[in-house]
């Protein structure tokens, strides 16, 4: 007779193909996992009047985090509807822990100019950008041993660390994993209208990531747009229903250098894969292989982008419509 509330279990045969309850994980298990995270975030800017119209300003970012995770896996039960019978499902006691450590820093520098005149109003900028990402972590396993005299780790939070004097670290549960890249730009970009009704603006910049191999590590991109606020002009003033109407475009290419994973966060310096036999004069040893053949032609991605659309309001600011055809291509 099974006096204890169990959660059923389903039958060898699903089992077996990997297909579990989640009910009779969740509910053993959702209360054994321990995560906390310290995190900092911060800036600092520095900004000086050069001149009447000239500003320099320096701003200094960073971002830094410790995410450290324990995850206790318990004995528990499960019923067996086939026999009306229970049994021990997760058989074995661990503990799983993991600490990781994110670094992001990022400092600007902008050189600005404002003029204005006789109805042109001009601002120009020139800066120069670095970016830093990097990603520390590493995890280990402690397991109940399997021997006559082993003991279960104890469903203890005490206890819920590799080192509990009670479970083997796992050899091959032991790792590290870290990935880190940069980028460093440089770039200009001019902000230009005329009595607030005609716009027009215009940008260039140089790129450099570490992610990219040193024969393409420096791409240019560059955009334009331009505006026309058509509720500025003469013959728009008898047109009392429409308060603003403004035409406007822009195109342009841009670059990405994002992956995804801590594996390809260094395609340009592939790390290195051991437990590889290589030739080493007459001999084969056991050695350590590059995990991949890095490209040198490999390039930025390129977003090449286009736009055109239209904004309108109207009925006393009571209705607003905007509309815009957009065109982007990625290549490479």
């Amino acid at each position: 007779t099974i006096t204890t509330d169990l959660y059923s279990g389903l039958a060898t045969a699903f089992q077996n193909s990997g297909v579990v309850n989640p009910i009779l994980e969740v509910e053993n298990t959702w209360d054994k996992t321990i995560s906390y995270e310290n995190r900092y975030v911060g800036s600092l800017y520095a900004e000086i009047n050069l001149m009447r119209n000239l500003t320099f300003r320096s701003t200094w970012y960073a971002d830094v985090s410790n995410v450290d995770t324990r995850v206790y896996s318990p004995l528990y039960q499960a019923y067996d509807p086939m026999s009306n019978t229970s049994y021990l499902y997760n058989t074995k006691t661990s503990v799983s822990e993991s600490n990781t450590d994110y670094k992001k820093y990022q400092q600007d520098y902008l050189l600005t100019y404002k003029k204005s005149f006789s109805g042109h109003n001009l601002t120009a900028l020139a800066g120069f950008t670095t970016y830093y990402s990097g990603v520390f972590g590493r995890y280990a396993v402690s397991s109940q041993g399997t021997g006559p005299t082993d003991k279960p780790i104890p469903n203890d939070k005490r206890f819920w660390y590799v080192s509990n004097n009670f479970g083997y670290v796992l050899q091959d549960g032991a790792s590290s994993n870290q990935g880190e890249y940069s980028t460093v730009s440089g770039f200009v970009r001019a902000l230009y209208n005329y009595k607030n009704k005609y716009y027009l603006n215009a940008t260039f910049r140089d790129d450099a990531s570490s992610q990219i191999p040193e024969a393409n590590r420096h791409q240019n991109f560059w955009s334009v747009g331009a505006g026309w606020e058509l509720t500025k002009e003469a013959f728009m003033e008898n047109i009392k229903q429409i308060n603003f109407l403004k035409l406007k475009a822009s195109v342009g290419v841009l670059g990405n250098q994002s992956t995804y994973g801590l594996a390809t966060n260094y395609p340009a310096y592939p790390g290195l894969t051991s437990g590889t036999y290589v030739p080493f004069g007459t001999y084969i040893v056991n050695g350590a292989l590059p995990k991949y053949q890095p490209n040198p032609d490999l390039k930025w991605e390129t977003v090449n982008a286009s736009e055109a659309g239209v904004e309108l309001t109207a009925l006393d600011n009571r209705l607003h419509f905007e509309a815009n055809y957009f065109n982007k291509v990625t290549k490479n």
